[in-house]
């Protein structure tokens, strides 16, 4: 499921965001298949730089392409997994963009950004007390599946 490309939701699309809340619950880390591939003509860098470009001119659907086109060949990558999970948060779906966000904050803990992004997107998602509670338990695996 793409989180960019149609304005409206369909019944389908409701349905499959409740699987994803399931397999939030159970412990999967990412929640929607990866088929997007790096074209043959980009390094990952290139591919990166391009998303960040399509994500600042608004060509949401194109960057979230990208970005899990990286994630593909690269999933502990940090900026694709935070900018994919804040063009989640954008898109008005920060549960889809917790697990990308708790990914990057691990292959990164020191990047303040990534922290910020986490926290509210747990905030976005209704966990307020998750969003407070977890920098001082220094743990965002707790809340992977809040």
């Amino acid at each position: 499921m793409a989180l960019f490309g149609t304005a409206m939701k369909t019944k389908l699309d409701c349905a499959e965001d409740v699987q994803y809340i399931r397999t939030l619950r159970d412990g999967q880390t990412r929640p929607y298949p990866m088929t997007s591939t790096v074209p043959p003509s980009l390094t990952l860098d290139d591919a990166l730089r391009q998303a960040i470009a399509d994500h600042h001119a608004g060509r949401f659907a194109e960057a979230e392409q990208l970005y899990r086109a990286i994630l593909q060949v690269r999933p502990e990558h940090a900026q694709a997994n935070h900018n994919l999970g804040a063009l989640a948060c954008l898109g008005g779906q920060p549960l889809a963009g917790l697990p990308y966000l708790k990914a990057a904050l691990a292959a990164d803990p020191g990047q303040e950004l990534y922290a910020l992004s986490y926290s509210e997107a747990l905030l976005l998602a209704g966990h307020a007390s998750a969003a407070l509670a977890w920098p001082a338990s220094s743990s965002a695996s707790e809340y992977e599946s809040a």
